[in-house]
């Protein structure tokens, strides 16, 4: 477990953001995906545990004043599939989630099920509110499966 802190400056409202207790940091990555011309900040964590689930903290710069914080959905595609290890990424403008599949009779290392890869892309709701909405998701199924 680790301490997060972000301190934002030369905005009209700066502010300091500390998460206590949180998961490792695997990823620090500033990128512009709502296109304003303001790079982001985005937060990768993983769990330390055999399942390795993955988090994201985004942290959002509103129109140069301040900066608004927000995290991807908790509910997944395949839900009841998912057991950790996902590879959250910066592409293009999209977070992407990638995350293999498990069955009821597969072990935590061997997943069977395939995998999905889901592209999220953040949008505004109002000047204090960012969610990511699901843009696509893709179901791979197990290459045996084929």
């Amino acid at each position: 477990m680790c301490d997060l802190t972000v301190v934002t400056e030369g905005l009209a409202q700066d502010d300091t953001f500390r998460f206590r207790d949180i998961d490792p940091v695997t990823q620090i990555i500033p990128a512009d995906l709502d296109n304003d011309g303001v790079s982001e900040l985005y937060v990768v964590t993983h769990a330390a545990g055999s399942g390795a689930y993955g988090t994201l903290y985004a942290f959002m710069p509103r129109e140069k004043r301040r900066v608004v914080t927000a995290s991807l959905p908790e509910e997944l595609p395949r839900q009841e599939q998912y057991r950790g290890h996902d590879r959250i990424e910066v592409s293009d403008r999209y977070i992407v989630r990638e995350y293999p599949l498990y069955t009821d009779e597969d072990p935590n290392c061997c997943p069977t099920g395939g995998k999905v890869i889901c592209r999220y892309l953040p949008v505004w709701k109002d000047s204090n509110l960012v969610v990511f909405e699901l843009e696509e998701k893709e179901y791979h199924p197990h290459e045996d499966d084929q």
